[in-house]
């Protein structure tokens, strides 16, 4: 809103009346509701224009309109911003700022600074001071028209290719583009007018996996390259699809040279007559044949799985059984001379021929209240429309307001949808056995695990959700929040009195699972697997110790070992949400059954065919890991909070939110017992029960001031506490278990790797195969949570898509051939963090005296006040050079911003006459404040307990009139205080919120930039932070690479490094790491210096070492004790 605002405007006397915008999005479910946030916040809905005309007309002050009915640029717009909130910075603050009246925005306005004033729009014919036109153009909107005054225009990839507009100046990317060669079409449409340069604005999310790829690797849509894969040519899937059009091309030529017309979608009797003669004459199937061959350059062992084969063969299975058999009664029974096909072939034919993906179609009817005869249901991946209509998850795909599939909502066991109801599907006729899917995920839906158990499997192949609304103001749909009935009206009129409407975020998540099968069962090509002793695996420590077996499956000839992958939903759960009501949310799980009549669970998916690899792990790689304090700890905290959790939702079916409240409350009061206390959690059981004086005060302290619960989240906290099912015990027990590296410890260590790995993988997949390919990866594995005794030290990395286009064959490549990348990369993957360097960076600075880091805010203050680039870049590099010398480490660009987060703060804040020390503020936090408090704990806290703590600490010490523990961080507070003056808990949540933002515990906590999963197949998103663990697996490759580390401190000398260097080498190491102590990187240089001149003389000839990479490896440490490492990596030059 701010860019199509303030953007600049066409000159006076342009033939322009204004510039507009294009807003490209990846989903027409986006696409709806972006239109709904955007008309909202402009006020542009029909009522909403009636009230502002009025307004208008009756030239109604700003300050004396209803706030609903004021666009939301106006809340930035001056003088208008301080006139709404005259109290935005505290009832005791005044600004005095004139920037509207002047021509240049005033840069010490704390406004300005807060980006709270869009200066620009005070300055007439610079800015669009008007609310915008929006409208939504996608395939779906074909009679939607643009016209001269539209401003933003919201839209797919209807409009990135063939669309010149010399208005369109801004083209605005919401989230991540299918790939990079969109991006580039789709920037392409703006600036299109001589003289002009486009806007390009890109918004990405740090919850969406692609997203933050893009956000790290920014250069990838700033300077694109465009990486061929090495694309699967022989797949079979898409030749018989190919091949089937190729031969209807064929004949059709053939019969034009006769005479005769032969068209496939409207196939006449004439045509139908020749295709009957031309398909039973051998010798035009044997010239169809070797043209078959030619054209598709398939070889002769595989042109019968292709062509005739009776069972895959695209002439028996699409032209004789999809097609003859089809029309054959229509034109020899029924007489007709016509017959459409496009019905008879769609199980068989994509209608989207040259989609990206090669997923089975399914025909979803987003518009069920459209009664066109003539109306199309819109054709899509099964993946996609699956998930989109999983009951209880509102879309606006349709173009025509909402739709959803409705749950059932049961307070006892998980009620099932007949999925007859909404659902045309054929049963999938390998059923998987319920002992190969996920435990956790069966309890959900009330499916008992046996070995006999098979669950029927149904591919959908048309869906019709109902309508949830007609536009983006209300819903059809309404509920008893109490019974949790649901019901359908059109007016409010009509709906009960015990009635709330429903929201359109009602969203919900599909509980999936995945079967793998390899086509040729556990008896793998010889020579497209690896095993141990094998060059690929022997050249680098973390193959050597990780991997037992590697399995490559794809479709070449010489292979022909495909995965059979079963992608499996069992059910939904589901979050349903009123419209402008207090009423709280409804959360909850239903399954799927047949039909009315059937009493037995099933499910919905579908079965591809497609290429992957196979992990097979070292069964004992953790027996020999030896952790470091801070990482055991949390290991157990998150051990026990997963466990906890777990038990609690699918044992007992107790909600989610209220278990993680629960957790969160019983593991601040343990931990504080057993950490600063001294306690036992032995000793825990004399006094940790309900009714206990001590732990009742103990629980409400937890409660109230620590997690400062709502009223509503105490209440099912309280309910769960209160529970006959002894909540507590359970809590005990896991929490002793797993303290004394118990069995639920031992599981957890080994899920908790296995799981961390997995991203891993996947994460070095997608990056390997390109940005065009994030979603196209997929990964598997057991974690014991799910199959306890049965599970497999295995991890499957596959392709979404029927035969696979190449994109796993960039991995296959990568790691037979450039196997020392593939280990150096994936060791990157599992224990680098941008966010995590950063933070640890940051903490090492802190440590350092308090006389350099002024001397730091001073040349922050020059870079501030310099006026010219030339002299801010040369303050720019004043200041790094500073950092550098101080701490001893390589600095980056990139570290400028954390340098300027701690220096410079976000807008100015003072107390009297003295403004407040951002990096006091910062040392105070992090290099005083959370050591100790971890040493309360006995951990690591969360923000929501740290930021509590600290503000009792300085409370009490203000109650107490003792000196401030923390003198920066007391002002802080007192200036939350003096602005929202007698109310105590707003200008509590105000310090709370500005002492979380200046924390560094986001990669402790709950980080977006490390390993993260947010798919759902293997674990579920809430549980899944809990599980991923960075740290263990860098500990775990610390200790693997020990052998080719080789420490310098200053007394060993180059030809000793040299030798050393040498015998690695000869044992076919071909990566090495040299260590040093950022103190004493002379050494370091003197001994490159003499690796580079002198070479290594080894068996195998004269080697000269390559450094490929530098990093700083700083202490995990809260409080900083050691001075930060640097690693170099070193490659023999080839």
């Amino acid at each position: 809103m701010c860019v199509l605002h303030t953007m600049p405007q066409p000159s006076t006397g342009s033939d322009l009346k204004r510039y507009r915008t294009f807003g490209f999005v990846q989903s027409l479910d986006i696409a709806g509701r972006w239109l709904y946030q955007m008309e909202d916040a402009e006020k542009i809905k029909p009522e909403q224009r009636r009230v502002r005309e009025r307004y208008k007309t009756q030239r109604t002050p700003f300050v004396q309109r209803e706030i609903k009915y004021i666009p939301l640029y106006a809340y930035r717009y001056p003088p208008f911003n301080r006139l709404l909130f005259p109290n935005f910075f505290g009832s005791n603050f005044s600004c005095n700022c004139n920037c509207h009246n002047s021509g240049s925005p005033d840069l010490n306005c704390p406004y300005f600074q807060a980006g709270e004033c869009w200066w620009v729009l005070s300055q007439k014919d610079k800015a669009r001071q008007e609310s915008l036109n929006i409208k939504r153009k996608t395939g779906s909107d074909r009679s939607i028209t643009i016209e001269p005054d539209d401003d933003l225009i919201i839209t797919t990839t209807a409009l990135e290719v063939g669309y010149d507009d010399e208005a369109l100046m801004c083209v605005l990317q919401y989230t991540a583009p299918a790939n990079v060669a969109s991006f580039v079409q789709r920037k392409g449409r703006g600036g299109r007018k001589v003289g002009t340069r486009p806007i390009v604005v890109t918004v990405l999310s740090p919850y969406k996996s692609t997203d933050l790829f893009l956000f790290r690797n920014e250069h990838i849509l700033t300077d694109p390259t465009f990486q061929k894969l090495p694309l699967n040519s022989q797949n079979r899937y898409l030749q018989r699809i190919h091949g089937f059009y190729a031969f209807f091309d064929w004949l059709t030529y053939r019969a034009s040279c006769a005479g005769i017309d032969l068209e496939l979608d409207n196939l006449s009797r004439q045509g139908y007559e020749y295709l009957m003669e031309q398909s039973v004459d051998f010798g035009v199937l044997l010239e169809f044949k070797d043209y078959l061959k030619q054209t598709f350059a398939i070889p002769d062992d595989a042109i019968k799985q292709v062509f005739d084969d009776e069972s895959e063969g695209f002439l028996c299975q699409i032209f004789y059984e999809g097609l003859m058999k089809g029309v054959n009664p229509q034109f020899e029974r029924e007489n007709k001379q016509r017959v459409k096909t496009r019905d008879l072939l769609y199980k068989h034919l994509p209608e989207n021929l040259f989609s990206d993906i090669n997923l089975p179609e399914v025909q979803v009817d987003y518009r069920p209240d459209n009664n066109n005869p003539n109306k199309k249901p819109n054709s899509e991946s099964i993946s996609l429309a699956v998930s989109e209509t999983i009951p209880g998850n509102v879309t606006f795909r349709g173009g025509e307001g909402s739709t959803w599939i409705p749950p059932k909502i049961s307070d006892g066991e998980p009620a099932r949808i007949a999925i007859n109801q909404y659902y045309t599907f054929d049963r999938i006729r390998s059923f998987p056995y319920t002992v190969n899917l996920p435990t956790r995920a069966l309890k959900k839906v009330d499916i008992t695990k046996k070995s006999t158990n098979s669950l029927d499997l149904y591919r959908p192949t048309a869906i019709k959700p109902k309508q949830f609304s007609r536009d983006y103001n209300s819903s059809f749909w309404w509920c008893n929040p109490d019974t949790g009935e649901l019901s359908e009206s059109r007016t409010s009129e009509n709906a009960a009195q015990d009635r709330q409407s429903l929201a359109h975020s009602c969203s919900a998540n599909a509980i999936s699972a995945v079967a793998i099968r390899p086509v040729r069962g556990d008896t793998p090509t010889p020579a497209y697997t690896l095993k141990p002793g094998h060059p690929s695996l022997t050249c680098d420590p973390l193959g050597q110790e990780l991997i037992q077996r590697v399995v490559f499956h794809s479709d070449e000839t010489a292979n022909l070992n495909l995965l059979d992958v079963q992608r499996i939903i069992l059910g939904s759960e589901y979050t349903i949400k009123f419209h402008n009501s207090p009423a709280e949310e409804i959360r909850g799980v239903v399954g799927f059954t047949a039909n009315e009549e059937s009493l037995s669970n099933c499910a919905l998916g579908y079965q591809i065919l497609t290429e992957g690899i196979c992990f097979d792990l070292n069964p004992d790689l953790l027996t020999k890991l030896q952790f470091s304090a801070s990482t055991q700890k949390n290991l157990c905290y998150h051990a026990i909070h997963h466990a906890f959790v777990s038990v609690l939702t699918v044992e007992y079916q107790a909600n989610y939110f209220a278990a993680e409240y629960l957790v969160n409350v019983l593991l601040t009061i343990a931990d504080t017992w057993c950490g600063g206390e001294g306690g036992t959690p032995e000793g825990l059981r004399d006094w940790f029960t309900r009714g206990h004086s001590q732990f009742d005060i103990c629980l409400a302290d937890a409660i109230n001031e620590i997690q400062q619960l709502s009223s509503k989240n105490q209440q099912a906290v309280y309910q769960l506490i209160k529970s006959d099912n002894d909540y507590l015990s359970i809590f005990l027990n896991l929490y002793a278990e797993i303290h004394s590296g118990g069995l639920h410890y031992q599981q957890y260590l080994r899920d908790s790797f296995q799981y961390s790995l997995t991203l891993a993988l996947k994460s070095l997949a997608q990056e390997v195969a390109g940005v065009e390919a994030l979603n196209y990866v997929a990964a598997w594995t057991e974690l014991h949570a799910d199959f306890e005794g049965t599970a497999a030290d295995r991890i499957w990395l596959y392709e979404i898509g029927m035969g696979g286009i190449g994109v796993m064959r960039a991995t296959h490549d990568l790691l037979r051939n450039h196997a020392d990348k593939f280990w150096t990369t994936l060791a990157n993957k599992m224990t680098r963090c941008t966010t995590a360097q950063e933070e640890a960076f940051l903490r090492h600075l802190l440590a350092q005296p308090e006389s350099w880091l002024e001397g730091c805010r001073t040349r922050a203050d020059q870079i501030i006040a310099a006026g010219k680039s030339s002299d801010r870049q040369k303050k720019i590099e004043e200041l790094m050079a500073q950092v550098r010398q101080q701490l001893g480490i390589p600095m980056r660009q990139t570290q400028l911003k954390a340098l300027l987060r701690v220096f410079i703060p976000d807008y100015t804040q003072q107390l009297g006459d003295t403004p407040l020390v951002n990096w006091r503020i910062f040392r105070e936090i992090n290099h005083e404040f959370l050591p100790s408090c971890a040493e309360q704990l006995g951990r690591d806290p969360t923000f929501t307990e740290a930021s509590a703590l600290l503000y009792r600490k300085v409370v009490k010490a203000r109650r107490d009139k003792q000196p401030p523990p923390y003198p920066e961080l007391t002002r802080l507070l007192e200036i939350y205080e003096a602005e929202y003056g007698a109310s105590l808990p707003e200008a509590r949540k105000a310090f709370e919120a500005g002492v979380e933002r200046r924390m560094l515990l986001n990669c402790r906590c709950n980080c977006s930039s490390c390993l993260d999963d947010r798919s759902g197949d293997i674990e579920s998103p809430g549980l899944s932070r809990h599980l991923l663990n960075r740290p263990l697996l860098t500990e775990w490759l610390n200790q693997v690479r020990t052998p080719q580390t080789l420490e310098l401190d200053g007394t060993v000398s180059g030809a000793s490094i040299c030798d050393r260097m040498s015998s690695l080498l000869e044992n076919g190491c071909q990566t090495i790491y040299l260590r040093v102590r950022s103190n004493n990187l002379a050494s370091l240089c003197a001994t490159i210096s003499y690796l580079t001149d002198a070479g290594i003389d080894t068996d195998i000839g004269m080697v000269y070492p390559m450094i490929t990479d530098i990093q700083t490896i700083y202490p995990n440490d809260l409080r900083p004790n050691e001075v930060p490492v640097i690693q170099v990596t070193v490659r023999p030059i080839k």
